[in-house]
Protein backbone atom coordinates (compact mmCIF):
# COMPACT_ATOMS: atom_id res chain seq x y z
CA UNK A 1 0.00 0.00 0.00
CA UNK A 2 2.85 2.39 0.87
CA UNK A 3 4.47 1.71 -2.48
CA UNK A 4 1.19 2.48 -4.23
CA UNK A 5 0.88 5.83 -2.41
CA UNK A 6 4.41 6.80 -3.44
CA UNK A 7 3.67 5.84 -7.02
CA UNK A 8 0.59 8.07 -7.10
CA UNK A 9 2.54 10.96 -5.53
CA UNK A 10 5.32 10.69 -8.09
CA UNK A 11 2.79 11.07 -10.92
CA UNK A 12 1.41 14.33 -9.51
CA UNK A 13 2.98 17.70 -10.37
CA UNK A 14 4.89 19.64 -7.76
CA UNK A 15 5.68 23.34 -7.81
CA UNK A 16 8.54 25.62 -6.87
CA UNK A 17 8.41 29.39 -6.41
CA UNK A 18 10.91 32.05 -7.44
CA UNK A 19 11.18 35.69 -6.31
CA UNK A 20 12.03 37.72 -9.41
CA UNK A 21 12.72 41.44 -9.81
CA UNK A 22 10.50 42.54 -12.67
CA UNK A 23 11.03 45.65 -14.79
CA UNK A 24 8.18 48.17 -15.04
CA UNK A 25 7.79 51.52 -16.87
CA UNK A 26 9.75 54.53 -15.62
CA UNK A 27 8.33 57.20 -13.34
CA UNK A 28 7.67 59.27 -16.47
CA UNK A 29 5.15 56.64 -17.52
CA UNK A 30 7.23 55.69 -20.56
CA UNK A 31 8.13 52.04 -21.01
CA UNK A 32 11.52 52.25 -22.72
CA UNK A 33 12.46 48.58 -22.46
CA UNK A 34 13.40 47.00 -25.80
CA UNK A 35 12.97 50.28 -27.68
CA UNK A 36 15.54 52.11 -29.78
CA UNK A 37 16.33 55.72 -28.86
CA UNK A 38 17.95 58.89 -30.13
CA UNK A 39 18.86 62.11 -28.33
CA UNK A 40 18.65 65.52 -29.99
CA UNK A 41 20.20 68.57 -28.34
CA UNK A 42 19.81 72.21 -29.31
CA UNK A 43 23.05 73.85 -30.43
CA UNK A 44 23.03 77.64 -30.65
CA UNK A 45 26.61 77.73 -31.93
CA UNK A 46 28.03 78.94 -28.62
CA UNK A 47 30.99 77.52 -26.72
CA UNK A 48 28.58 76.64 -23.91
CA UNK A 49 26.69 74.33 -26.27
CA UNK A 50 29.81 72.41 -27.24
CA UNK A 51 31.10 72.04 -23.68
CA UNK A 52 27.92 71.87 -21.56
CA UNK A 53 24.92 70.86 -23.67
CA UNK A 54 26.77 68.22 -25.67
CA UNK A 55 28.29 66.89 -22.43
CA UNK A 56 24.84 66.79 -20.83
CA UNK A 57 23.45 64.85 -23.81
CA UNK A 58 26.39 62.41 -23.66
CA UNK A 59 25.79 61.73 -19.96
CA UNK A 60 22.08 61.28 -20.64
CA UNK A 61 22.83 58.72 -23.36
CA UNK A 62 25.41 56.90 -21.22
CA UNK A 63 22.98 56.29 -18.37
CA UNK A 64 20.16 55.13 -20.65
CA UNK A 65 22.56 52.77 -22.41
CA UNK A 66 23.62 51.39 -19.05
CA UNK A 67 19.99 50.85 -18.05
CA UNK A 68 18.49 49.47 -21.26
CA UNK A 69 21.36 48.23 -23.45
CA UNK A 70 23.77 46.60 -21.02
CA UNK A 71 26.22 49.48 -21.34
CA UNK A 72 26.63 49.08 -25.12
CA UNK A 73 26.65 52.19 -27.29
CA UNK A 74 23.22 52.14 -28.86
CA UNK A 75 21.87 55.69 -28.69
CA UNK A 76 22.62 58.19 -31.42
CA UNK A 77 23.19 61.89 -30.69
CA UNK A 78 22.00 64.64 -33.03
CA UNK A 79 22.39 68.41 -32.77
CA UNK A 80 19.94 70.90 -34.25
CA UNK A 81 20.01 74.71 -34.40
CA UNK A 82 17.65 76.59 -32.12
CA UNK A 83 14.38 77.19 -33.90
CA UNK A 84 10.74 77.26 -32.86
CA UNK A 85 10.02 74.24 -35.08
CA UNK A 86 12.10 71.89 -32.90
CA UNK A 87 9.57 72.26 -30.08
CA UNK A 88 6.70 70.80 -32.07
CA UNK A 89 5.28 67.30 -32.25
CA UNK A 90 5.88 67.28 -35.99
CA UNK A 91 9.60 67.73 -35.40
CA UNK A 92 9.60 64.71 -33.08
CA UNK A 93 7.68 62.63 -35.60
CA UNK A 94 10.08 63.66 -38.36
CA UNK A 95 13.04 62.67 -36.15
CA UNK A 96 11.48 59.24 -35.64
CA UNK A 97 11.29 58.82 -39.41
CA UNK A 98 14.76 60.25 -40.12
CA UNK A 99 16.58 58.35 -37.36
CA UNK A 100 14.58 55.14 -37.49
CA UNK A 101 14.35 55.17 -33.68
CA UNK A 102 11.32 54.44 -31.53
CA UNK A 103 11.89 57.13 -28.90
CA UNK A 104 13.23 60.66 -29.34
CA UNK A 105 14.55 62.84 -26.50
CA UNK A 106 15.03 66.57 -27.06
CA UNK A 107 17.37 68.45 -24.71
CA UNK A 108 16.87 72.20 -24.95
CA UNK A 109 19.68 74.69 -24.48
CA UNK A 110 19.74 75.51 -20.73
CA UNK A 111 18.91 78.86 -19.20
CA UNK A 112 21.99 79.86 -17.25
CA UNK A 113 22.00 81.97 -14.13
CA UNK A 114 24.76 84.33 -13.03
CA UNK A 115 27.97 82.44 -12.17
CA UNK A 116 29.04 82.82 -8.57
CA UNK A 117 32.78 83.02 -7.92
CA UNK A 118 34.27 81.65 -4.73
CA UNK A 119 37.61 82.24 -3.04
CA UNK A 120 40.82 82.19 -5.06
CA UNK A 121 43.25 79.44 -4.09
CA UNK A 122 46.82 78.95 -5.23
CA UNK A 123 47.34 76.04 -7.56
CA UNK A 124 50.52 74.29 -6.38
CA UNK A 125 50.74 72.17 -9.53
CA UNK A 126 51.57 74.97 -11.96
CA UNK A 127 53.94 77.93 -12.16
CA UNK A 128 52.26 79.77 -15.06
CA UNK A 129 51.13 83.17 -13.64
CA UNK A 130 47.88 82.98 -15.65
CA UNK A 131 47.04 79.65 -14.06
CA UNK A 132 48.65 79.97 -10.64
CA UNK A 133 45.29 80.46 -8.92
CA UNK A 134 42.08 78.45 -9.06
CA UNK A 135 38.68 80.01 -8.52
CA UNK A 136 35.69 77.82 -7.68
CA UNK A 137 32.64 78.87 -9.71
CA UNK A 138 29.01 77.85 -9.16
CA UNK A 139 26.84 77.92 -12.30
CA UNK A 140 23.05 77.71 -11.81
CA UNK A 141 20.92 76.54 -14.72
CA UNK A 142 17.49 75.33 -15.80
CA UNK A 143 16.99 72.51 -18.30
CA UNK A 144 14.05 71.19 -20.30
CA UNK A 145 13.78 67.69 -21.71
CA UNK A 146 11.05 66.53 -24.07
CA UNK A 147 10.33 62.88 -24.88
CA UNK A 148 8.29 61.27 -27.64
CA UNK A 149 7.61 57.55 -27.76
CA UNK A 150 6.27 56.70 -31.22
CA UNK A 151 5.04 53.32 -29.91
CA UNK A 152 3.05 54.77 -27.01
CA UNK A 153 -0.69 54.75 -27.68
CA UNK A 154 -1.02 58.16 -25.94
CA UNK A 155 0.86 59.72 -28.88
CA UNK A 156 2.01 62.75 -26.88
CA UNK A 157 5.20 64.72 -26.43
CA UNK A 158 6.02 64.68 -22.72
CA UNK A 159 7.93 67.59 -21.22
CA UNK A 160 10.08 67.74 -18.09
CA UNK A 161 12.03 70.57 -16.53
CA UNK A 162 14.31 71.10 -13.58
CA UNK A 163 16.92 73.40 -12.12
CA UNK A 164 20.24 72.76 -10.46
CA UNK A 165 23.80 74.07 -10.34
CA UNK A 166 27.27 72.75 -11.11
CA UNK A 167 30.58 73.74 -9.62
CA UNK A 168 33.83 73.89 -11.54
CA UNK A 169 37.27 75.44 -11.13
CA UNK A 170 38.56 78.27 -13.30
CA UNK A 171 42.22 79.17 -13.68
CA UNK A 172 42.70 82.80 -12.65
CA UNK A 173 45.82 85.03 -12.53
CA UNK A 174 45.51 86.08 -8.90
CA UNK A 175 42.43 88.28 -8.94
CA UNK A 176 38.83 87.32 -9.55
CA UNK A 177 37.61 88.85 -12.80
CA UNK A 178 33.99 88.39 -13.84
CA UNK A 179 34.94 88.76 -17.48
CA UNK A 180 37.69 86.15 -17.18
CA UNK A 181 35.40 83.77 -15.29
CA UNK A 182 32.76 84.01 -18.03
CA UNK A 183 35.41 83.37 -20.68
CA UNK A 184 37.09 80.40 -18.99
CA UNK A 185 34.04 78.88 -17.34
CA UNK A 186 33.34 76.49 -20.19
CA UNK A 187 36.88 75.12 -20.46
CA UNK A 188 36.55 72.41 -17.80
CA UNK A 189 32.82 72.07 -17.33
CA UNK A 190 32.13 69.09 -19.62
CA UNK A 191 32.68 66.39 -16.93
CA UNK A 192 30.21 68.17 -14.65
CA UNK A 193 27.72 68.51 -17.51
CA UNK A 194 27.96 64.75 -18.11
CA UNK A 195 27.07 64.16 -14.44
CA UNK A 196 24.04 66.42 -14.88
CA UNK A 197 23.00 64.32 -17.88
CA UNK A 198 23.24 61.13 -15.84
CA UNK A 199 21.09 62.63 -13.08
CA UNK A 200 18.55 63.96 -15.60
CA UNK A 201 17.63 60.40 -16.64
CA UNK A 202 16.04 59.73 -13.24
CA UNK A 203 12.46 59.95 -14.53
CA UNK A 204 13.25 57.64 -17.44
CA UNK A 205 14.88 54.71 -15.65
CA UNK A 206 12.93 51.51 -15.07
CA UNK A 207 11.10 50.90 -11.83
CA UNK A 208 11.39 47.42 -10.32
CA UNK A 209 9.09 45.18 -8.28
CA UNK A 210 9.89 41.85 -6.66
CA UNK A 211 7.22 39.31 -7.63
CA UNK A 212 6.64 35.63 -6.93
CA UNK A 213 6.36 33.21 -9.84
CA UNK A 214 5.58 29.51 -9.61
CA UNK A 215 6.58 26.74 -12.02
CA UNK A 216 5.56 23.10 -12.27
CA UNK A 217 7.94 20.22 -11.72
CA UNK A 218 7.74 16.43 -11.71
CA UNK A 219 9.88 14.38 -9.33
CA UNK A 220 10.76 11.91 -12.04
CA UNK A 221 13.55 9.63 -13.17
CA UNK A 222 13.70 11.86 -16.24
CA UNK A 223 16.58 14.21 -15.35
CA UNK A 224 15.43 16.73 -17.95
CA UNK A 225 12.92 18.08 -15.40
CA UNK A 226 15.84 18.93 -13.09
CA UNK A 227 17.81 20.41 -15.98
CA UNK A 228 14.95 22.67 -17.07
CA UNK A 229 14.11 23.75 -13.52
CA UNK A 230 17.75 24.65 -12.81
CA UNK A 231 17.93 26.68 -16.03
CA UNK A 232 14.76 28.57 -15.07
CA UNK A 233 16.08 29.17 -11.54
CA UNK A 234 19.18 30.79 -13.09
CA UNK A 235 17.05 32.84 -15.55
CA UNK A 236 18.34 30.91 -18.55
CA UNK A 237 14.88 30.95 -20.05
CA UNK A 238 15.76 29.95 -23.61
CA UNK A 239 17.53 26.85 -22.36
CA UNK A 240 14.61 26.01 -20.07
CA UNK A 241 12.13 26.34 -22.98
CA UNK A 242 14.24 24.03 -25.15
CA UNK A 243 14.31 21.32 -22.47
CA UNK A 244 10.59 21.61 -21.64
CA UNK A 245 9.82 21.28 -25.36
CA UNK A 246 11.92 18.10 -25.50
CA UNK A 247 9.93 16.61 -22.63
CA UNK A 248 6.67 17.76 -24.24
CA UNK A 249 7.43 15.73 -27.38
CA UNK A 250 8.02 12.57 -25.34
CA UNK A 251 4.88 12.49 -23.18
CA UNK A 252 1.22 11.77 -23.85
CA UNK A 253 0.04 12.63 -20.32
CA UNK A 254 -2.40 15.57 -20.56
CA UNK A 255 -1.56 16.99 -17.13
CA UNK A 256 2.17 16.87 -17.82
CA UNK A 257 1.60 18.54 -21.17
CA UNK A 258 -0.40 21.30 -19.49
CA UNK A 259 2.32 21.85 -16.89
CA UNK A 260 5.01 21.99 -19.56
CA UNK A 261 3.02 24.42 -21.71
CA UNK A 262 2.36 26.59 -18.66
CA UNK A 263 6.09 26.65 -17.84
CA UNK A 264 6.94 27.58 -21.42
CA UNK A 265 4.29 30.33 -21.31
CA UNK A 266 5.91 31.69 -18.14
CA UNK A 267 9.34 31.68 -19.80
CA UNK A 268 7.95 33.53 -22.85
CA UNK A 269 6.43 36.07 -20.50
CA UNK A 270 9.83 36.57 -18.83
CA UNK A 271 11.39 37.13 -22.25
CA UNK A 272 8.77 39.78 -23.07
CA UNK A 273 6.96 37.82 -25.80
CA UNK A 274 3.43 38.17 -24.43
CA UNK A 275 1.66 37.01 -27.60
CA UNK A 276 3.59 33.74 -27.60
CA UNK A 277 3.03 33.39 -23.86
CA UNK A 278 -0.74 33.59 -24.39
CA UNK A 279 -0.54 31.01 -27.18
CA UNK A 280 1.27 28.52 -24.94
CA UNK A 281 -1.14 29.23 -22.10
CA UNK A 282 -4.10 28.53 -24.39
CA UNK A 283 -2.51 25.20 -25.29
CA UNK A 284 -2.01 24.40 -21.60
CA UNK A 285 -5.66 25.12 -20.82
CA UNK A 286 -6.78 22.78 -23.62
CA UNK A 287 -4.74 19.93 -22.13
CA UNK A 288 -5.78 20.33 -18.50
CA UNK A 289 -7.13 23.01 -16.16
CA UNK A 290 -4.31 24.23 -13.90
CA UNK A 291 -4.67 26.36 -10.78
CA UNK A 292 -1.87 28.74 -11.80
CA UNK A 293 -3.16 29.46 -15.30
CA UNK A 294 -5.54 32.32 -14.43
CA UNK A 295 -2.90 34.19 -12.45
CA UNK A 296 -0.37 34.14 -15.30
CA UNK A 297 -3.04 35.11 -17.81
CA UNK A 298 -3.93 38.13 -15.66
CA UNK A 299 -0.27 39.21 -15.48
CA UNK A 300 0.09 38.97 -19.24
CA UNK A 301 -3.06 41.06 -19.73
CA UNK A 302 -1.65 43.77 -17.44
CA UNK A 303 1.56 43.92 -19.49
CA UNK A 304 -0.35 44.20 -22.75
CA UNK A 305 -2.35 47.27 -21.69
Amino acid sequence: MSAAVLLVASCSPETFTMNIDMRYPSRSGLDLSKKSMAIVYVDEGKKSDESFVKGLASGFAYKLEEEYFGGHEAIELFSVPKDSSVYTKKFMEDMVMDSGKDVIFLIDSPEYGTPGAGENKRNPRVSDPDSSYLCSVLLPFKIKVSAFDSMDKNDKVLQYSGSSAVRTEVANPGAVSDELISKRLWDNITPEAEKVGVQATGNFLSTWKTERYTLYYYNSADTRWDKASQAAYEYRWQEAIKTWCEILKSTSNHEKKACLCYNIATACYMLGDYTLAISWLDTADKECELNLSKGLRSRIAQRQK
